[in-house]
């Protein structure tokens, strides 16, 4: 399943529970962060939190969606 999640306004900590959860459990997680640049901080929480592998990644890999779908 594919899961689109937003860090909003607040980073990390305005995550609802529902995607913390899905991020969790997420075989890979493509982070873009050209929309909301992230914070060392909140990146270090989302690595903790993710199961599967994290993939840095530039906004134009979102905007083209070949790799992701």
């Amino acid at each position: 399943m594919l899961w689109f999640i937003g860090l909003g306004i607040s980073g990390f900590k305005s995550i609802p529970n529902e995607a913390l959860d899905v991020l969790s459990k997420a075989d890979i997680v493509y982070l873009e962060q050209f929309t909301s640049p992230i914070g060392k901080s909140d990146l270090s929480k989302i690595k903790n939190i993710k199961k599967g592998e994290l993939k840095l990644e530039k906004r134009w890999l979102v905007e083209d969606g070949k790799e992701i779908l």
